[in-house]
């Protein structure tokens, strides 16, 4: 497993070969996120950028909707994994579009989980359960 850190500016050809790219331009944060690295600890990790803030690199909920390049991705990986009844639950997703774009994360749209970025999106119907969150194309 090979995890890449990088600014905006990291060639593309480095970013693909990674199994996941992080762009350091989120990581200014105090509370670490979960969604970081599996089993990667950043206790103890301090990094600094010259912009900290999720919010100066997020896109507004139109400028999302207009974002062709991350319509599609979700959408590729929806249909990737998607069941017979049209459902996909969210982990499959999220593993899916990883392997789809390394460089993927939700925090680079301004928002902490994919479900919440999902939600924002509104291409899906989203179904809870008790253990599970699955979603499904409306279109």
């Amino acid at each position: 497993m090979v995890y890449g850190f990088g600014e905006k500016k990291t060639p593309d050809a480095f970013v693909s070969a990674c199994d996941r790219f992080i762009y350091t331009e989120i990581l200014g944060h105090e509370h670490a996120d979960d969604s970081l690295a599996d089993g990667l600890s950043t206790d103890k990790v301090t990094i600094h950028s010259k912009e900290t803030s999720a919010e100066k690199h997020s896109e507004t909920n139109a400028e999302k909707l207009k974002n062709k390049k991350l319509i599609d991705l979700l959408q590729d990986a929806y249909e990737a994994i998607a069941e017979e009844d049209g459902w996909a639950h969210l982990g499959p997703l999220d593993s899916k579009i990883n392997k789809l774009s390394p460089s993927f994360d939700p925090r680079n749209y301004g928002c902490k989980k994919l479900s919440d970025l999902v939600k924002e999106i509104n291409l899906f119907e989203i179904k809870k359960t008790d253990k599970t969150v699955q979603i499904k194309s409306k279109r």
